[in-house]
């Protein structure tokens, strides 16, 4: 059994023990049976307004193994019951005060109207603006369930070459696209060419300092995890050579962290995360 579909098995388990029905797919019928709690009108329209199809046709989010679920299960409370500051005490980051909250944000990757070049915006699953002014203006979080076990051929579009302003500043970044235009750079489970595009549409928006990128992933044992792992450290000493701010967290970290934070005045939500995706 290969690691995505251990991932999808114990999610099946969790939902069989919790009583939520599913079809073959591990889809289920209500999207509430696979949150922890019910979107809020805002997050809602965040997600109708996003780019994923999570709530239309698709629904991709009423799969037991969707990301967004995962991610939406985390935040969405943690934004709801104003504790994102403890979230980003753990991640080492400002606490706040933070002006705006988000989930799906959409950026360009450049403010020039150049839809035949870059057709479509960055796509980051959660964005946390802070209110106060600083250096650090945002800490976005893309956020990953089994898609890193996949098999990945990650390319650049040859366009993003071609626009020498985007690269001022990032020299190790510049190289590391150039191979990822030619289907190289080595990477097997990480998407490093989403990564590379979210790193351009947050400096375009807040500047070369002003954003941090967390990538949140779910970790699992085996040599696709592992592999993973490996992925995730060389590109994260590429991009950081040219002082991106780029962090990665797992899910396995974050979650018993804001166990120990939250405790029993949260209870019901932390043994909801623990006991769906640490078990």
């Amino acid at each position: 059994m290969n690691t995505s579909a251990r991932i999808l098995e114990s999610q099946r388990k969790w939902a069989d023990q919790a009583g939520v029905a599913y079809d073959s797919k591990g889809y289920v019928r209500d999207l509430d049976l696979n949150l922890f709690e019910p979107l809020s009108d805002d997050v809602r329209r965040e997600f109708e307004e996003g780019d994923g199809d999570e709530l239309g046709g698709n629904g991709k989010m009423r799969a037991l193994h969707s990301s967004s679920a995962l991610c939406c299960n985390v935040f969405s409370y943690l934004r709801t019951h104003d504790l994102l500051g403890d979230f980003l005490d753990i991640c080492g980051l400002p606490v706040g005060p933070l002006a705006s909250v988000r989930f799906e944000g959409r950026f360009p990757i450049t403010d020039r109207h150049q839809p035949a070049r870059f057709p479509g915006p960055a796509h980051l699953d959660l964005v946390m603006e802070y209110s106060q002014s600083g250096d650090l203006r945002a800490v976005a979080v893309e956020s990953k369930f089994t898609e890193p076990y996949g098999a990945h051929a990650p390319r650049l579009r040859q366009a993003y070459l071609e626009a020498p302003e985007l690269w001022q500043g990032l020299d190790h970044c510049h190289v590391l696209a150039g191979k990822l235009a030619e289907g190289g750079a080595g990477f097997k489970h990480l998407d490093a060419a989403q990564l590379i595009k979210h790193i351009l549409a947050l400096r375009n928006r807040y500047g070369p300092r002003g954003a941090i990128l967390l990538y949140l992933w779910y970790d699992e044992c085996g040599p696709e995890a592992q592999l993973h792992r490996e992925d995730t450290d060389c590109f994260a000493a590429t991009v950081t050579a040219d002082g991106v701010g780029f962090m990665s967290m797992t899910y396995q970290s974050l979650i018993p962290a804001l166990a120990q934070r939250l405790g029993a005045a949260h209870k019901a939500y932390v043994e909801y995360l623990g006991g769906r995706y640490l078990a």
